[in-house]
């Protein structure tokens, strides 16, 4: 978290709401034996504090609600595409997303699909600063 916090923000922007989401992750890795969905939720909450929110409602460049039955791909700078079903693209189930949204992270592929989420967000803005 540490890490993250250090790489994204620069001393002179100041996040009044970033301290608290640290200061509760923080509280809360002292409560639980799972770390993995707090980190999960920190890196969501990170994305969507410094301006880089992933959009969970509805499809990139377009209106159209995400739906629990059907598969998507996902650009960072765009957001989520919708596939057909027998495309071989590296894909997010709408009840992934959905899941996510809704920081539910109880069934494991949803919390495999988070992490990969998240770390292809931060790795596509991190490397946009560089």
């Amino acid at each position: 978290m540490n890490e993250l916090i250090l790489n994204f923000l620069s001393n002179a922007d100041p996040y009044p709401n970033l301290f608290d989401i640290y200061h509760e992750a923080l509280k809360q890795f002292n409560f639980s034996e799972e770390h993995e969905p707090l980190l999960r939720i920190f890196e969501i909450r990170l994305l969507e504090e410094i301006g880089y929110a992933i959009n969970f409602q509805t499809e990139a460049l377009n209106p159209k609600e995400i739906e629990s039955h059907q598969y998507y791909r996902y650009e960072p700078e765009q957001g989520f595409h919708l596939l057909s079903k027998d495309s071989q693209i590296k894909k997010y189930s709408g009840k992934q997303i959905k899941s996510i949204e809704k920081m539910d992270f109880s069934e494991r592929d949803t919390l495999l699909a988070a992490k990969k989420l998240t770390r292809e967000t931060i790795q596509f803005h991190l490397e946009e600063k560089s």
